[in-house]
């Protein structure tokens, strides 16, 4: 009995950090292993785009991106953040240039 509790605790604790990997993604759908995926997660926010540590949006903000290509794409990764400040960009210079 000594034994099952440490075991009991360090499983606890590993699908927390399991499943705290995986929050941000809304929908992961695979066309094939190893292949390309479609993946839907919040936006991040604008105001942390140019921060070291960018933050999604709440998935109940409405503002979700759909992305097709590699599996391992991290919602707040490098190529994320290029992709959505080149995007607020042209929103905004859309909005202030009619």
């Amino acid at each position: 009995m000594k034994i099952a509790i440490p075991f009991l605790a360090a499983a606890v604790l590993v699908g927390g950090f399991v499943a705290n990997s995986n929050a941000d993604v809304v929908s992961k759908t695979e066309s094939a292993p190893g292949s390309y995926c479609h993946l839907r997660f919040p936006a991040i926010t604008e105001g942390s785009l140019g921060t070291d540590h960018p933050v999604l949006k709440g998935s109940d903000a409405g503002d979700i991106i759909d992305f097709y290509g590699p599996c391992d794409e991290n919602p707040v990764g490098p190529h994320q953040v290029t992709t959505q400040m080149r995007d607020l960009a042209y929103r905004l210079q859309a909005a202030y240039t009619e």
